[in-house]
Formats: C-alpha cells, structure tokens, sequence
C-alpha cells in the first residue's frame, strides 16, 4: 500500500523534473517507468502533480504574492516545487486538512530542502492558509447572509 507521504515525495521528484526539462508530464513518467527504475505512480501522485501543473499560473501567483524579497525563479528548484505542491493542496485539495499539507510540505523540506527551507516553506503556506480561511469564511458569510435575505422576501412574498 502506497502512503501519501511516500506519494508527495514521488510528486516533487516528477514536479522538480518537469521544472528542470520542461518536458511534457507523460514523457518524464513513461521515461521513468521504461528506465529500468519500474517506477509507480499511484493515484494521489498523479492528481498532485496534474492538479498542480493545470493550475500553475494562480499557484506562481500566490506563491509570489506572499513570499518576500524572493521571486519564483529565484527560489531553489526544490522549495518551488514544494511551495507549488503545498499551495496545490491548500486551495485546491479536497479532504486534507491545511495542517497536515502545511506539516507534509516542511517534512518534504527537512528531506530534500536546506535548514532554511523548512522556515521558509512553513511562513509562506502559513501565510496562505490564514488568507485562504479567511476568504472562505467571508464568502460563507456572504453567502449565508444572502440565503437569509432570500428567505425573508419569500416569506414577506407570502403573506396576504
């Protein structure tokens, strides 16, 4: 059985490839699979790393908005692709709770990354997640004043 953990790893070594050969996806995984490694992908890999190539330009983004003094391609190629997995998860993932991705990200860091790594990558998803909790609580408020509002004319509407 495969973990996640061990799925995350495999999605920042085909993003850390992708992001130095500029080759399409389907090209690195056929090489890898057809170079002798046997290599296998599973599913949560695949979705992370095509979730988060599909939506590439919002995630540079995002990443460049909160990140201070650095610019995408000034960042290590690790750190990127770690922040692009990370913030893949925070606004796009389903079912994995900010927490986890934020703690999942630094262990990729501490594995991969350098000692400031791990400081970096975790001020900077911190960062997007306390933005992200926001936005969704405001348009959950927003949304739930209109309902009420929708509510109170339907009501208003039925009275003789």
């Amino acid at each position: 059985m495969r973990t996640r953990r061990k799925e995350r790893r495999q999605a920042l070594e085909l993003l850390y490839e992708w992001d130095q050969r500029r080759k399409p996806l389907r090209d690195i995984i056929d090489t890898k699979r057809e170079g002798g490694l046997g290599a296998r992908f599973g599913e949560f890999c695949l979705a992370l790393v095509e979730g988060t190539l599909s939506h590439l330009p919002e995630i540079d983004a995002t990443i460049a908005r909160y990140s201070e003094d650095w610019t995408i391609e000034r960042m290590p190629v690790v750190d990127r692709n770690i922040l692009r997995l990370g913030v893949y998860e925070l606004l796009y993932g389903k079912g994995v709770p900010v927490a986890v991705t934020i703690n999942e990200c630094v262990e990729l860091a501490k594995w991969y990354g350098t000692e400031d790594s791990r400081r970096f990558i975790n001020g900077l998803l911190g960062k997007v997640a306390r933005e992200y909790r926001k936005a969704e609580a405001e348009t959950k408020a927003s949304k739930e004043a209109s309902e009420g509002e929708e509510r109170s004319d339907e009501r208003r509407s039925r009275r003789p």
